[in-house]
C-alpha cells in the first residue's frame, strides 16, 4: 500500500494548539498499542545540521535562524513565523516535501505499508496546512484558554503576556472545531482523558472499530 492511501483509510490526525496535550494522548494511545508518529519529530530531522533543507532555510531567512553550532535556531524561528503568515507559508514549502518523504521512511520502518492498521499522526498545523483532508480522521485536542496558557508559562517558562500571545497568534479554536472529526478536551486529569479517548472508536468507520478493539487488546 503506498503512503497516500494508508493515510486515507487508515490514519487518524491528532492535533491541537500550543500545550493543549496532543502528546500526552499519543502517549496513552502507544501505551495501548497503536502505532504513533509525531510530526515535529519528523521536522527535527528535516531540518538536521547539514542537511539540504536547512540550507534551503538559510539562505530563505538569512543565516540568524541558525546556532552557532550551526543547527536551526527553532525559537528565532518561531518567532518570526508566528508574526508573518507568509512566512510561515514559505517555510512550509521548504520543509514539508522532505517530511512527507521522511513519514513514508518511518511508516515503512513499523511496517504499516506491507500491513496496514490504525496509526495515528500528531501534527500541530494539522487543520492549518490543510493536511487533515489526507486523513481517514482528525481529532481536536483542545483544553481552556487560561489552563492552555498557564501550561505555556510552566513548560516554555516564559511571560503571561509571552503566552497569551503565542496561543492568540494560532488558529482559533471554533475554526478548528468545525474541522474536526472528533474533539477532545483535556482541562481534567489523566484518568478522564483516558475516558474520552475510549470514545474515539465509536466515531471511526465500523471495518476499523475491531482493528482498534484487537490492538487495545495486545498484552
Amino acid at each position: 500500500m503506498d503512503t497516500d492511501t494508508l493515510c486515507k483509510r487508515y490514519g487518524v490526525g491528532i492535533t491541537g494548539g500550543i500545550a493543549a496535550g496532543k502528546s500526552t494522548v499519543t502517549r496513552i494511545l502507544s501505551s495501548w498499542g497503536y502505532v504513533c508518529i509525531d510530526a515535529d519529530k519528523l521536522a527535527r530531522g528535516a531540518v538536521a545540521p547539514g542537511s539540504k533543507v536547512l540550507s534551503a532555510i538559510a539562505r530563505e531567512f538569512g543565516r540568524n535562524v541558525l546556532t552557532d553550532q550551526g543547527s536551526l535556531d527553532r525559537k528565532f524561528m518561531r518567532d518570526l513565523v508566528f508574526r508573518d503568515v507568509e512566512l510561515r507559508k514559505k517555510l512550509e514549502t521548504i520543509v514539508h516535501p522532505e517530511i512527507r518523504r521522511l513519514l513514508a521512511v518511518e511508516l515503512q520502518n513499523v511496517d504499516l505499508l506491507a500491513n496496514p492498521r490504525l496509526w495515528f499522526y500528531e501534527a500541530a498545523l494539522l487543520f492549518e496546512t490543510g493536511a487533515y483532508k489526507n486523513f481517514l480522521a482528525n481529532c481536536l485536542v483542545t483544553c481552556d484558554r487560561q489552563t492552555q496558557i498557564a501550561r505555556v508559562i510552566e513548560r516554555d517558562k516564559v511571560s503571561w503576556e509571552d503566552a497569551e500571545r503565542i496561543v492568540s497568534s494560532q488558529m482559533p479554536e471554533q475554526e478548528k472545531k468545525k474541522l474536526a472529526d472528533v474533539v477532545i478536551e483535556n482541562t481534567a486529569g489523566q484518568k478522564e482523558l483516558e475516558q474520552t479517548l475510549k470514545t474515539l472508536i465509536s466515531h471511526l468507520p465500523e471495518g476499523l472499530i475491531g482493528d482498534m478493539n484487537a490492538e487495545k487488546e495486545k498484552p
